[in-house]
């Protein structure tokens, strides 16, 4: 079949092929088969509604991705589950901990500078972390792996603001808050195999990283040119 045969289906006889992602040419005609047969119904209350095919596609598409999700993650054999919720589990806490970091530099006058920082690297440029269970404590640890693209001033910048979002939990009355607190984080050697963020004003890459790197790598980096990044924070805080 080929989009010149005509639609790939007709409504009584509706097909998806979930093994391929919505955009696929079946998919997409069977989204336009679907969409003209939803909009085509005598029902009050979609006249009501008035939705646009636009409206229709995205509930599509939208609801094409969660089926097909669930097809594959059923498809998926124990240990790969496993595998893609360590996976799921790890993004989750880069996510957290970008959102306390950002809480936690707008806080004050003194910090807020930094929220600059925290836009340009994203949540994909915190740190990613690998879970120790065997640590004898029933308590595990996570270990902080390098980003070695990331300049390296940025660790201590950053490790700050986790300790003023921490010391925020505690306070006025040094008693602890309510909500989960950040998990134990300690600095390893594992360096990271995410990829580097684009994008980035150059102050913020590692320069010797930088230096080692390929024209063809530099260029897909898109490296906005700057000056250094002041990545400290006022005495009083540091300490």
């Amino acid at each position: 079949w080929g989009p010149a045969d005509g639609p790939c289906c007709t409504i009584g006889d509706f097909r998806l092929d979930l093994t391929k992602p919505p955009a696929d040419k079946w998919n997409s005609s069977a989204k336009k088969v679907f969409t003209l047969a939803f909009l085509d119904r005598d029902d009050p209350e979609l006249a009501a509604l008035k939705p646009t095919k636009e409206d229709v596609g995205r509930l599509f598409v939208s609801n094409f991705r969660a089926t097909r999700s669930k097809m594959l993650w059923a498809q998926l054999e124990p240990a790969d589950k496993e595998e893609e919720k360590q996976v799921r589990r790890r993004q989750e806490r880069k996510r957290w901990l970008y959102f306390r970091r950002v809480r936690a530099a707008e806080r004050s006058q003194k910090t807020n500078r930094h929220l600059g920082l925290l836009g340009a690297l994203g949540i994909d440029g915190m740190s990613t972390d690998a879970s120790d269970h065997n640590t004898g404590t029933g308590r595990p640890i996570f270990r902080i792996m390098n980003k070695l693209w990331r300049h390296p001033n940025a660790t201590g910048c950053l490790r700050t603001l986790d300790g003023l979002h921490r010391d925020s939990r505690f306070r006025p009355l040094r008693r602890n808050t309510q909500g989960a607190h950040p998990h134990d984080r300690i600095l390893s050697s594992l360096p990271s195999t995410s990829p580097p963020v684009p994008g980035l004003p150059s102050g913020l890459y590692n320069p010797k990283w930088l230096g080692l790197q390929t024209d063809a790598i530099r260029e897909y980096l898109e490296i906005i040119e700057s000056g250094p990044y002041d990545f400290s924070h006022p005495a009083e805080i540091d300490e």
